[in-house]
């Protein structure tokens, strides 16, 4: 039975799939299982993902949906499927260096009390095919929840690797939620302590046709993960949902859409109406309108 399962989702990402895959067999420690989902993908990404994994020598379980599914549910899936002590979500357009494997196995081995572990690594901007360094100077370890419940983001997302028993205990990830990764963090943080593996591991692709960039969708999801959590950031709460309105007012502008932009600055004033940066963003609103003729 391998240490460590690779949970690898993919969704219409035919297009990076021969990276992502060629990551994993270039992997130092083969201790390892990959389990693949494609998520009723509208190309041909589950066909080519068969082709790889046995060019590549990788022998993957591959699953596949009838209709798309959320992530979280989708995660819960591929869990139930693997049998590694392990955990690591992969969406199919990032990728590993290679010592990823190798690094977490000893990290856990190492740190019998941390519930999930994280690299460093890079940020890949895909329109402009420009690496660049994450900064983890700022990077935490052990006890993560305040940081969390303050609203900062003392790690990096991308590549963190969960023991298997930490995710059960919390109780996997929750199907109510678009975003799933904050929550289940949340949540393990008040039960486990994480540990640091400063290495440059994982490589996180960062897209303008990204869900993440989408302001809609951003909103929908923290509109549903702030109530779920509202006890643990006690009086704190209105000023955090009140600036997620103000800053995806601006990445509504930045993406043209005043109207909607203008509708989230409306209810930031609501919850925190002497909020200084919630007037810059309306000065931004008016520049553009100005602008734009409107």
């Amino acid at each position: 039975m391998p240490t460590l399962s690779i949970l690898l989702l993919c969704w219409n990402q035919e297009r990076y799939l021969e990276q992502c895959i060629a990551s994993l067999a270039a992997q130092t420690s083969r201790d390892f299982e990959v389990v693949f989902l494609d998520n009723a993908s509208a190309d041909s990404s589950f066909e080519r993902a068969s082709r790889l994994f046995r060019d590549h020598g990788i022998d993957a379980r591959l699953l596949r949906n009838e209709r798309p599914e959320g992530i979280s549910r989708n995660c819960n899936r591929l869990v139930a499927a693997s049998t590694g002590e392990l955990v690591v979500p992969l969406a199919a357009d990032d990728w590993f260096a290679p010592r990823y494997v190798e690094a977490m196995t000893e990290a856990a081995a190492g740190d019998p009390d941390a519930g999930w572990f994280y690299p460093s690594g890079w940020l890949y901007w895909d329109e402009e095919h420009r690496l660049e360094e994450v900064d983890s100077s700022g990077f935490l370890k052990g006890d993560l929840s305040a940081a969390l419940l303050r609203g900062e983001t003392p790690f990096l997302f991308i590549g963190c690797c969960y023991r298997r028993s930490a995710v059960q205990s919390v109780g996997g990830w929750d199907e109510n939620q678009l975003i799933e990764d904050r929550d289940m963090f949340v949540r393990l943080s008040l039960e486990f302590p994480v540990h640091f593996v400063d290495e440059r591991l994982a490589y996180y692709r960062r897209s303008k046709s990204a869900a993440s960039a989408e302001p809609e969708f951003m909103v929908r999801g923290w509109e549903r993960f702030y109530p779920k959590h509202r006890a643990l950031f006690g009086r704190t709460y209105k000023a955090q949902l009140a600036e997620m309105y103000r800053s995806q007012a601006a990445v509504a502008l930045d993406r043209g859409r005043l109207g909607f932009a203008a509708k989230l600055l409306a209810k930031s004033f609501v919850l925190r109406p002497l909020q200084p940066a919630t007037y810059r963003t309306l000065l931004y609103l008016f520049r553009r309108a100005a602008r734009d003729g409107r």
